[in-house]
């Protein structure tokens, strides 16, 4: 934010060692109605507490780092992507304020995904070769996203069988959808929901690293908030396990339960 001086201002700076100027009026550029006081005494010999500020782009501030940083996220950007978030954000070494646009920031978390990645859009990476396909649409290198035949964004394959078994059985699903605690306080994100005619809505989680042990630790954290806030295995809540390979016959089932949920 860069200060301005008026014509009567300058005339209080210029005359500012006089004894019966004792304080100087401050006006900065975008807040012409707002002034800010400063008295003698605020001023040695050192300087005043005034600085300047400079804005910078996030490609020009890369590589530099600054004690506080200012971040202004638009909501509507084209060219904002995670890798760019990720430099604006590791910009300040002491103070971060992240100034978003609008009322609801959780947007960003659509910088999660892998089309917002400019990684993704490369036809390779370090360890495996990438294949683009010709489309109308931006080319991403296959092994690092799954489309549906929706034309929807998933992040396993796993998940791209089940969204387009369930596009092909004409299962309406939201993919991702932040859902909010009625209960207990928080927000997940299930793998698939549904929303019936009533407004009731229906979760199914795949879950695909259950061998693992932080990855059950972490599902029987998530299974015990759903249950708190209303949602319970084999009623509105529906799972689907692999191990070692997906059994077909298993989504098929949970997607017949889950129709008959939804009647």
């Amino acid at each position: 934010m860069s200060p301005f001086v008026s014509p009567t201002l300058l005339e209080a700076a210029q005359g500012f060692g006089n004894a019966k100027n004792k304080l100087l009026n401050v006006a900065f550029a975008g807040r012409p109605d707002v002034r800010f006081g400063f008295f003698r005494s605020n001023f040695s010999n050192d300087g005043g507490p005034l600085e300047l500020a400079y804005a910078l782009t996030v490609h020009k501030a890369q590589g530099s780092e600054f004690g506080t940083v200012f971040v202004v996220v638009p909501r509507e950007c084209r060219l904002l992507t995670r890798e760019l978030l990720y430099t604006a954000l590791t910009r300040a070494r002491q103070h971060l304020v992240l100034l978003v646009e609008g009322h609801d920031a959780s947007f960003l978390y659509d910088l999660t995904r892998p089309e917002r990645s400019e990684v993704a859009r490369r036809n390779s990476n370090l360890f495996a070769p990438g294949i683009r396909h010709e489309a109308d649409g931006v080319p991403y290198a296959e092994h690092l996203i799954h489309r549906t035949t929706a034309g929807e964004l998933v992040r396993s394959k796993s998940e791209l069988v089940i969204a387009n078994h369930l596009h092909a059985k004409g299962l309406q699903y939201h993919y991702e959808r932040p859902l909010d605690g009625t209960i207990v306080a928080g927000k997940l994100r299930p793998d698939f929901s549904f929303v019936t005619d009533a407004g009731d809505v229906i979760l199914w989680e795949h879950l695909g690293m259950l061998d693992r042990a932080d990855y059950r630790q972490s599902w029987d954290w998530k299974r015990d908030w759903y249950a708190n806030n209303g949602y319970n295995e084999g009623q509105n809540l529906f799972t689907t396990s692999e191990g070692p390979g997906l059994d077909m016959r298993s989504v098929t089932e949970v997607a017949e339960r889950v129709s008959k949920a939804m009647r």
